[in-house]
């Protein structure tokens, strides 16, 4: 969703050409009529939060903290109460934001804490959160000890980690896994 909805709660994050909330829900009544859940995403990762525009350099403060819950309420709305939400979180390292000219990053107990504020928000409106798990691969013990069940990830799992899919259900984990393909060609003719 990101700024691509007119948000009544904080318009400067919209974006000049982002569909009005009325527009939103017609369209996501389409997709329900044709057997499609929608489900909303609201990336709040340090290296996918440009949408936020100035809120972005803001990150962990209250007023960063009143916004987000601000949007999360609203998206929800406007999802009619949606199953899932997805908040992102994926990627905030610095490999993925080396050539920024600003890197936030936040580490261990900043990164919970901010991202079990994203979970509340979410089922505050009666949604389960939905992540990337990609911070699992540099955080395994504190995502094993930590990470609520009931949080839906979402796994991108190169070709050679297939053992980490096993490790999660294991651990009790509900995953939607994707599966990065480094050869396209060779997948191709495989399924020709």
């Amino acid at each position: 969703v990101g700024d691509g909805v007119r948000y009544e709660s904080h318009p400067e994050i919209s974006a000049p050409d982002a569909w009005d909330k009325d527009f939103l829900k017609k369209k996501l009544d389409e997709m329900r009529a044709l057997g499609i859940e929608p489900i909303p995403k609201l990336n709040f990762s340090c290296c996918h939060h440009t949408w936020l525009k100035h809120y972005r350099r803001m990150v962990s403060t209250p007023e960063y903290y009143r916004v987000v819950a601000d949007l999360i309420r609203e998206v929800a709305e406007v999802f009619d109460s949606p199953r899932y939400f997805h908040l992102g979180m994926d990627e905030e390292n610095e490999p993925n934001q080396r050539f920024r000219e600003q890197v936030h990053i936040r580490h261990e107990e900043l990164w919970w804490h901010d991202l079990y504020f994203y979970f509340n928000e979410v089922e505050k409106h009666g949604a389960r959160p939905w992540i990337w798990g990609d911070y699992y691969h540099k955080h395994r013990e504190g995502w094993e000890k930590r990470m609520p069940k009931e949080v839906m990830t979402m796994a991108v799992v190169p070709e050679d980690e297939e053992k980490q899919i096993d490790i999660w259900l294991n651990f009790g984990w509900e995953l939607f896994s994707t599966q990065e393909i480094h050869d396209t060609s060779s997948h191709l003719e495989q399924s020709l």
